[in-house]
């Protein structure tokens, strides 16, 4: 990976995985909860496949696994088309694979991009 940062944030109540792939040049994942870290990820040549890379890395650098998010949340319009279509399916994915809520809806529902 060409650039990668971390930084902390004040820590929330439900432990929640964050993905934020609407810039085709800047990715960024983060956990909030009981553990509080952002991962940033810069590149002159966006790939989007390191998304998934960088959601292991860093529950990895935590110690912890997917067990340990609750809820996974997505940045879902303005931006990259084809990186919000990734993020989102990435979101979308996640919560059917581990039973959780994406953005906050029911169980039963999907994540859409919005295209504006």
């Amino acid at each position: 990976m060409e650039s990668g940062e971390r930084r902390g944030n004040k820590a929330t109540s439900m432990n929640l995985l964050m993905i934020d792939t609407s810039d085709n040049k800047k990715t960024i994942i983060s956990l909030s909860g009981e553990i509080s870290d952002v991962y940033e990820f810069t590149s002159a040549d966006y790939r989007t496949q390191v998304s998934l890379q960088m959601i292991e890395e860093i529950l990895k650098r935590n110690k912890v696994s997917l067990d340990f998010v609750q809820e996974v949340r997505v940045v879902t319009e303005m931006g990259s088309f084809t990186g919000v279509r990734v993020g989102v399916a990435i979101a979308n994915a996640l919560g059917f694979a581990k039973n959780i809520s994406v953005n906050g809806l029911p169980l039963d529902r999907y994540v859409q991009p919005q295209y504006g």
